[in-house]
């Protein structure tokens, strides 16, 4: 949490003076060489476990410039797990055998994320340039799960879907260090509303070979506000 405050009051004060001496330099602006921005970049996320990953996605992360003030920013985010797994118990007494099972399982999931922000820069021309944004955010998970007791004749598989659509708004700065690199450090929240589907399915076999079916099937909603997001990074830009 002292962390996290540190950070919050960095941030605020670079904000502070980024703004300050963008304003402070403005009647300079035309004695000076015009910058522009680049049209694309590659943005990065500096992560203090994982190094750098994307910005707004781990699969793609990029921004495109309109013009020196307006810019488009989007990311993917997308991943994929599954498993397999098989069981055999026995327990013997001695050369009686008392207990004995055989099971099968199998689980899938994956997970897909949609980010894009619209930014606008208020005063391209300054060191630290502020910029503020918004756009939508899409996200689908899904997850399977199927098992299968050989010696219970019993089989289940569950099906849970979520889909989420929303809102995600950016504040921050953007300072470039290089020619064609620039550090940025922002802010934002993430407002999501979604709704799911949970399906699962049981059928077990008697030994006198009847069968009981049983299917369970729930729906419902969610909301989802994520305030105080930060993020430090690094663009690319060519």
């Amino acid at each position: 949490m002292k962390t996290r405050t540190l950070l919050s009051l960095c941030f605020l004060l670079l904000v502070a003076a980024g703004i300050s001496f963008g304003q402070s330099r403005t009647d300079s602006t035309h004695q000076k060489q015009h910058f522009v921005f680049p049209k694309t970049s590659m943005q990065f996320s500096v992560h203090p476990t994982y190094g750098l990953r994307g910005f707004n996605g781990g699969l793609i992360s990029a921004k495109y410039h309109f013009s020196n003030s307006l810019a488009f920013r989007f990311g993917l985010d997308a991943s994929i797990n599954s498993s397999n797994d098989t069981r055999k118990r026995k327990t013997l007494l001695e050369d009686t055998l008392l207990i004995s099972s055989d099971f099968k399982s199998s689980d899938l999931y994956s997970n897909v994320l949609f980010v894009s922000t619209f930014l606008y820069y208020f005063n391209p021309q300054a060191q630290f340039k502020f910029y503020a944004g918004i756009g939508p955010v899409f996200g689908v998970r899904y997850q399977s799960r199927s098992s299968e007791s050989i010696d219970n004749r019993t089989t289940q598989s569950q099906n849970i879907a979520l889909y989420q659509a929303g809102v995600q708004t950016e504040y921050g700065l953007e300072w470039f260090v290089l020619k064609n690199m620039s550090l940025v450090a922002q802010y934002g929240f993430r407002a999501l509303y979604g709704w799911y589907s949970n399906e699962t399915k049981r059928e077990h076999i008697y030994s006198d070979d009847r069968k009981e079916n049983t299917d369970d099937s729930r729906n419902g909603t969610q909301y989802y506000l994520n305030s105080g997001i930060a993020q430090f990074g690094l663009s690319i830009y060519f």
